[in-house]
Protein backbone atom coordinates (compact mmCIF):
# COMPACT_ATOMS: atom_id res chain seq x y z
CA UNK A 1 0.00 0.00 0.00
CA UNK A 2 2.72 2.49 0.66
CA UNK A 3 4.16 2.32 -2.55
CA UNK A 4 0.58 3.05 -4.11
CA UNK A 5 -0.45 6.02 -2.37
CA UNK A 6 -3.43 7.56 -3.83
CA UNK A 7 -6.41 9.43 -3.00
CA UNK A 8 -9.49 6.21 -2.94
CA UNK A 9 -10.76 5.18 0.06
CA UNK A 10 -9.46 1.42 1.33
CA UNK A 11 -12.90 -0.16 2.59
CA UNK A 12 -12.70 -3.38 4.13
CA UNK A 13 -16.13 -5.67 4.44
CA UNK A 14 -16.41 -8.09 7.33
CA UNK A 15 -19.20 -10.83 5.82
CA UNK A 16 -19.82 -12.29 9.19
CA UNK A 17 -21.23 -9.01 10.63
CA UNK A 18 -22.13 -7.43 7.45
CA UNK A 19 -20.00 -4.23 9.03
CA UNK A 20 -17.44 -1.69 6.31
CA UNK A 21 -14.24 -0.40 8.24
CA UNK A 22 -12.69 2.87 6.22
CA UNK A 23 -9.16 2.94 6.38
CA UNK A 24 -6.78 5.45 7.44
CA UNK A 25 -6.12 8.14 4.40
CA UNK A 26 -2.43 7.21 4.47
CA UNK A 27 -3.53 3.42 3.49
CA UNK A 28 -6.03 5.36 0.63
CA UNK A 29 -4.68 3.64 -2.93
CA UNK A 30 -4.06 4.79 -6.86
CA UNK A 31 -6.75 3.69 -9.20
CA UNK A 32 -4.36 1.93 -11.74
CA UNK A 33 -5.26 -1.36 -13.10
CA UNK A 34 -2.45 -2.90 -12.54
CA UNK A 35 -3.18 -2.56 -8.51
CA UNK A 36 -6.43 -3.80 -8.87
CA UNK A 37 -4.92 -7.06 -10.32
CA UNK A 38 -1.99 -7.53 -8.15
CA UNK A 39 -4.13 -7.35 -5.02
CA UNK A 40 -6.61 -9.54 -6.39
CA UNK A 41 -3.97 -12.36 -7.44
CA UNK A 42 -2.66 -12.18 -3.32
CA UNK A 43 -6.41 -12.37 -2.06
CA UNK A 44 -8.52 -13.70 -4.91
CA UNK A 45 -10.36 -11.57 -7.10
CA UNK A 46 -13.32 -12.58 -5.36
CA UNK A 47 -12.60 -10.54 -2.66
CA UNK A 48 -11.76 -7.57 -4.36
CA UNK A 49 -14.32 -4.84 -6.01
CA UNK A 50 -13.03 -1.50 -7.19
CA UNK A 51 -15.71 1.34 -7.42
CA UNK A 52 -16.03 3.99 -9.62
CA UNK A 53 -18.02 6.91 -7.47
CA UNK A 54 -17.63 9.51 -10.27
CA UNK A 55 -20.39 7.41 -12.64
Amino acid sequence: MKKNPGTNPVIIYEAATRKKFVLAARYWLNDRVELATKISQLIGSENVVVKNENN
